[in-house]
């Protein structure tokens, strides 16, 4: 059965949160687990243990004859004085993670290149992050 965007979307955060393929990701954060989040759910009064990590989402178009397409977009945060020395390593982590292609049964999940320096001055933090893009039938 062709899986939906609900279980695409909980089978690819859950890489990160609960899997064994996740834990040297979640060793790395300020409060392991805790420190995992959605990204419209982050504010400067919610910001948890950094550094963190916060989920984007976004679906693609495409007719019934292409491939679904969604694009989840992981945001590694830290603290302004920190740069981005703790976030690098984490980068690397979350793309091991996620390296092999059919970790999401009935999906295949890429990486692209992940982003420059960010300031994000909204939250008062650096930023990175790495998208993916989970292509399905």
């Amino acid at each position: 059965m062709a899986p939906t965007i609900t279980t695409i979307e909980n089978s690819f955060r859950d890489i990160l949160k609960i899997s064994t393929k996740g834990l040297a990701v979640r060793n790395a954060l300020g409060d392991g687990v805790n420190s995992i989040v959605r990204a419209d759910e982050l504010t400067k009064d919610t910001i948890p243990p950094l550094p963190c990590l916060a989920l984007r989402w976004q679906s693609g178009g495409g007719s019934r004859s292409q491939p679904l397409r969604y694009y989840p977009f992981w945001y590694i945060y830290d603290g302004l004085p920190k740069f981005w020395i703790r976030i690098n390593p984490i980068i690397e982590l979350i793309l091991v993670a996620y390296f092999e292609l059919d970790i999401i049964p009935y999906c295949e999940t890429d990486y692209r290149l992940f982003s420059g320096e960010i300031t994000d001055n909204t939250l008062g933090l650096r930023a990175k992050y790495v998208p993916f893009v989970v292509s399905t039938r």
